[in-house]
Parts: structure tokens; C-alpha cells; sequence
């Protein structure tokens, strides 16, 4: 899982390859929606691949872990907790819950570094989104996003207006979800 996001996402990112970055988020993601449903299972429990959709399971849904990680704590607090990692379990046996203590240690303390690892390991969905009750009352923008699942996480939201684009990361906390952005 961290090989992939690492070797098919972040190295994009150094690169400054943004479609390319954008583009493995983008197959991750359907690779997933594609799943048959009877082949979805928790994270923690892929060992190895023993087929296309075990790669899905460790490869693509792992990765996209990681990725979640990456936004939500920042790149200077997880990439700190990846080589503190790194150092602390170097020839040594380590799993994934010496993986969360370590970035527990790193993430802010209203981070819920738990229910992330416990939603993406131990939980066989993805989350769905939907955008609800868009609103633009006085210039302000006002929607929704829901989720079927209770998953934390940051989604990015590109706003457009006349003359400008921005990207504003929307934390999603809850099964129904409420922002209001100034114009």
C-alpha cells in the first residue's frame, strides 16, 4: 500500500506531474467503484495479491489510504511520521498499529488518527458522496455533502466563479456535512 501510493502517486507529486498524480487518484478510485461487490473486504486483511481484486483491496484502496492520511495530516507531519517509522521498526517486525502510533504521535490532537485507521482498515466500503442543497444565497456558497458511511476525511472542492478558480479542502466528519464559502 505505501510502495503504491509512494512509487504511483507521490513521485508524481515531486515531479510535478499533477495529471498524472490526479490520474492514479482518478483509476484508484474506479478500479474500486468497479469492484464486484462480494470482493470487497478490510484492508487489514490483505496479505498478498492473489488476484486482480486483491490488488484492488491492498494496492488501490491502501494507497488511497495513504493518500487520505497525506491530506488530512500534511505533507511536513506525515512524511516526519513515515521516517520516524522508518527508523524506530528499521529490521525490525512492525504492523499497523505501530504504523497509527506513530502518526498518532505526529498528527494533531484533533486529528481522529483512530477512526481513520480503524474506517479505512477495518471497514470493507469506500465511502459515497453526494453533493446536496447548493445554495447561493447573497453571493455566499452553501451545499452539502453526504457520505453513506461515517469516514473522516478532506475533500477537495474547486470553486469557480467570473474570474477566479480555488480549491478549498472540505472536512467531512459526519454522515451529512454543511459549508459556507464567502464570494
Amino acid at each position: 500500500s505505501l510502495t503504491t501510493f509512494s512509487t504511483n502517486y507521490y513521485l508524481n507529486v515531486l515531479k510535478d506531474n499533477d495529471a498524472k498524480a490526479l490520474d492514479w487518484r482518478k483509476k484508484a478510485l474506479l478500479s474500486l467503484e468497479a469492484l464486484p461487490q462480494e470482493s470487497h473486504y478490510p484492508l487489514i486483511d490483505f496479505v498478498y495479491q492473489k488476484n486482480t481484486d486483491d490488488a484492488v483491496i491492498g494496492y488501490q484502496k491502501g494507497g488511497f489510504f495513504f493518500y487520505e492520511l497525506l491530506k488530512t495530516l500534511g505533507e511536513e507531519k506525515f512524511f516526519s511520521a513515515l521516517k520516524e517509522f522508518a527508523k524506530e521498526y528499521k529490521g525490525k517486525t512492525a504492523d499497523w498499529t505501530s504504523l497509527r502510533n506513530i502518526f498518532k504521535k505526529q498528527a494533531d490532537k484533533d486529528i481522529p488518527v483512530d477512526k481513520m485507521f480503524d474506517q479505512w482498515l477495518n471497514m470493507k466500503e469506500i465511502p459515497e458522496l453526494e453533493l446536496k442543497n447548493v445554495m447561493i444565497p447573497h453571493n455566499n456558497l452553501i451545499f452539502e455533502i453526504h457520505q453513506d458511511n461515517d469516514f473522516y476525511m478532506q475533500v477537495p472542492v474547486r470553486l469557480c466563479n467570473k474570474t477566479d478558480t480555488t480549491w478549498k479542502m472540505c472536512t467531512l466528519s459526519q454522515k451529512e456535512n454543511t459549508f459556507e464559502f464567502l464570494n
